[in-house]
């Protein structure tokens, strides 16, 4: 489903990338428009596909998931059957917060959050190497985060149609 997007809609969605717990009225108020049509703006949204959801951004250190590892996997093999399976396997696994299919030497890329390298080391044993698909991987630990956004920019002539 093709949507035109005007600048208020925009505006909107990159407001609430920033807080979505930002009400109509608030939202409205920021941009000198009814709460009602701010409403009405989100549903069309929402329906669109374009807002997927509304999530709280937590703290991992806090929560005791300190260790973040960038995790390349190689498969075995590329048939259709494995690449499923392992991707089936992979979305059962609450490490693994995402997981990219790649062109290159490595088929996937896995982003996975745990408590510390020991914690990583039981996750690959008990989980990962358990799958029984997986020929090589490579593994990057994260020693320190400099950047993570959340939040796409958004510009009016990104939705320009053609």
């Amino acid at each position: 489903m093709s949507i035109q997007l005007d600048d208020i809609d925009i505006k909107i969605l990159n407001h609430l990338q920033q807080n979505a717990r930002l009400n109509h009225k608030e939202l409205g108020d920021r941009l000198h428009k009814a709460p009602t049509t701010i409403y009405t703006r989100i549903t069309k949204l929402e329906k669109a596909g374009l807002i997927k959801g509304y999530v709280a951004l937590l703290n991992q250190k806090k929560i005791h998931l300190g260790q973040t590892v960038y995790t390349h996997v190689q498969l075995k093999n590329h048939s259709e059957e494995t690449m499923q399976q392992f991707e089936n396997a992979i979305n059962n696994m609450p490490e693994v917060m995402e997981c990219y299919h790649l062109t290159g030497d490595y088929d996937f890329l896995l982003r996975i959050v745990v408590k510390d390298i020991e914690t990583y080391h039981q996750f690959l044993v008990n989980n990962l190497f358990r799958v029984g698909l997986v020929a090589k991987m490579d593994s990057a630990v994260v020693m320190r985060e400099s950047k993570r956004v959340t939040a796409f920019e958004l510009r009016p002539d990104q939705f320009i149609q053609d």
